[in-house]
């Protein structure tokens, strides 16, 4: 009942609209939150319900149960609303019916897990003088991060990849009442089991449940770490991990953008998690588990197939060091789980699109051999290069020359510092259960040296290695007798950097000022004006051009706020292969004419972002030619701001 209360009371009040300043601005985060809190009730439940059944619950932590409970929950819910995209009913009403059913079957799970809360809180034994003081300290900093980041999660959309495709897809298969091929959006066409959960806050008007979405599986992310530390490290060690996790001033900065990597991390790290279990207990139970999460990563990422095939070379060897049989069978279920789990999306994409990959590796509808080409050519182009001495510099180049491999904030997009750490393992004593991280963490690095080496797509791999980090850390402050050395160790390099990262939210907090906008006091339109660089142009072009005006959105794929008028550039090559297939400008005018494009919209911004990845010269060239001789010969000038460059085609 209380999802239909929620649902009712949002369409008696729809979304504000972008130009609305005022007090519904509250509603509306108040419904954002809400609905948060209703599914992660749900999610809770569904999550506690499945242990249950497998009977991990009685060998878990209460940590490890709302850890593995939380993903389990999000993946079932996600997946709901997977089949109604897939049979043709993806709208409100079935998505409303599906939550409810959801609600119905986790009911005594999730008002189980209100009393159990309401009574740790209320408990005598509970006492807030009795806990470690650095758990305060960590304590007090993860709320003042959370806030932050709830705040900033609660302003409209404005990061790229949220508006280019994981919000702009689920818009899209709404509007069209099923997922359907989107070959303009290559990204909209892979596994999306995040954007599912997107779905859910859009198909009631709300686009910051996303952020609030991504925000959970971070957060999640950061409490497995622990819940892993503290069974493997020690009590309360598991924080230490979780610290170094949070001393990454990057990660902060994912959290709190609506994309999918977190969901994806959390997955793999999750499956890397119960293997462990499996290996250390020989439950079986644990196996369904790590086969479940490797699923829902199968399902978040094209990029999860290097996770799937790390873990199943790892379960494949260590078939030669322990009873084969006992290992194979864990080999194949595992990998069956796995699979069956992931199939729907690649299954999918090989009955419509004739690609299980689409579009990548094989190409498909509307993608042929020069435009698949390009594409991977851009992401090849990370990195500093793939020879055996770029191989072997990698782990050092990613802090050095770490621009060249990051995509979003480059100046502090870089792994951990405290990450090289580890490079002393091998001279510590060990264990299995550390020898088993280690070795994993290490082939998952080296399969993703081996493809794109954009450092977000090292975000499975930050848990592991902040808790192989720890590792090592504590068995140095052991070595070291000396306390001063210790704490100089503990609070001095760990909460140093966690602070690094408290500075750098603020100064992203400040930057983009979410508060006016979350109040009321700030429209939309006026927060968008200063956030999204294109948005103003964008803005024009929908207040001063007709409706049946075509407008080629060039080195730039930020569809979501713009109406039919926009032909946003999502793979940002449109232009460049025309103008590899026709060069003279008279020719392109023809050939926009028969696209019915009108209009041409420059973004100087993503422009000198793909110049940065362009081995070929060929998005020089074709700038060069749209600057040079075509503007000249068939456009006339209509808009252009610091950001952007809007021409109106006049040749045809």
């Amino acid at each position: 009942m209380l999802a239909v209360a929620l649902c009712l009371l949002r369409w008696q009040l729809p979304e504000r609209p972008l130009n609305y300043t005022g007090a519904q601005a509250l509603f509306d985060s108040f419904f954002a939150l809400a609905l948060l809190g209703f599914i992660l009730l749900v999610a809770g439940g569904l999550g506690l319900k499945v242990q249950r059944r497998l009977g991990t619950t009685t060998y878990s932590t209460a940590l490890e149960q709302v850890v593995f409970g939380g993903a389990i929950g999000l993946g079932i819910l996600a997946y709901g609303v997977l089949i109604l995209g897939l049979v043709g009913f993806l709208t409100p009403t079935a998505i409303l019916i599906w939550l409810i059913l959801a609600g119905m079957i986790a009911w005594p799970e999730w008002i189980e897990s209100i009393e159990q809360i309401q009574a740790r809180l209320t408990s005598r034994s509970f006492s807030w003088s009795k806990i470690l003081a650095y758990i305060k300290y960590l304590f007090l900093i993860g709320c003042i991060f959370m806030v932050l980041a709830i705040l900033q999660a609660l302003a409209p959309p404005w990061d790229y990849d949220a508006l280019l495709y994981h919000l702009q897809a689920p818009k899209l298969f709404l509007q069209a009442g099923r997922i359907k091929l989107l070959p303009d959006v290559p990204q909209a066409n892979g596994p999306a089991t995040v954007e599912m959960l997107y779905t859910l806050g859009l198909a009631f008007g709300t686009d910051a449940f996303a952020k609030l979405i991504n925000l959970t599986y971070a957060t999640i992310l950061v409490l497995a770490s622990a819940a892993f530390g503290h069974r493997y490290l020690g009590k309360n060690r598991g924080w230490i991990a979780a610290a170094v996790l949070l001393g990454i001033p990057i990660l902060l900065v994912w959290a709190n953008l609506a994309n999918a990597d977190m969901g994806w991390a959390l997955y793999e790290f999750l499956a890397i998690y119960a293997l462990i279990r499996f290996c250390e207990s020989g439950r079986k139970s644990w196996l369904t588990i790590a086969g479940s999460q490797m699923g829902w990563a199968l399902g978040s990422k094209y990029l999860a197939l290097g996770g799937l095939g790390t873990l199943g070379l790892w379960l494949l060897w260590r078939t030669f060091r322990h009873e084969w049989r006992a290992s194979l069978y864990a080999l194949m279920r595992f990998g069956l789980i796995a699979g069956l789990l992931g199939l729907p999306w690649y299954l999918k994409n090989g009955i419509l699109y004739g690609n299980p990959f689409y579009p990548f590796l094989l190409g498909g509808p509307a993608w042929n051999t020069d435009r698949l080409a390009m594409l991977m050519r851009f992401l090849s182009s990370f990195g500093t290069g793939k020879t055996f001495v770029d191989y072997l510099l990698l782990p050092i180049r990613l802090y050095t020359h770490h621009s060249l491999y990051g995509t979003y904030m480059t100046r502090i997009e870089f792994p951990s510092l405290l990450f090289p750490v580890v490079l002393l393992y091998p001279l510590l004593r060990r264990d299995r259960v550390w020898d088993t991280m280690a070795a994993i963490t290490g082939l998952r690095f080296v399969v993703w040296a081996f493809g794109s080496q954009q450092t977000r797509f090292l975000l499975p791999l930050f848990p592991s290695l902040s808790l192989i980090t720890t590792f090592v850390l504590l068995r140095v402050g052991e070595l070291l007798r000396t306390p001063v050395v210790r704490r100089i160790l503990g609070v001095g390099l760990l909460g140093g950097l966690v602070v690094t990262s408290l500075v750098y939210q603020v100064i992203l907090f400040g930057s983009i000022s979410p508060l006016a906008v979350i109040l009321g006091i700030e429209s939309k339109d006026t927060f968008l004006q200063r956030t999204v660089y294109d948005y103003p142009a964008l803005k024009y072009a929908q207040d001063q051009l007709p409706a049946e005006a075509r407008i080629m959105m060039m080195w730039d794929g930020q569809g979501y706020y713009c109406d039919q008028r926009c032909l946003p550039d999502a793979e940002q090559a449109q232009w460049t292969l025309m103008v590899n297939a026709i060069y003279e400008p008279l020719s392109l005018a023809s050939a926009l004419k028969e696209r019915g494009v009108t209009h041409m919209l420059l973004s100087m911004e993503g422009l000198n972002f793909f110049l940065q990845h362009d081995p070929m010269g060929q998005h020089l060239a074709a700038a060069e030619l749209y600057l040079h001789q075509f503007r000249q010969a068939c456009t006339k000038e209509i808009y252009r701001d610091q950001y952007m460059i809007l021409d109106e085609i006049t040749c045809h």
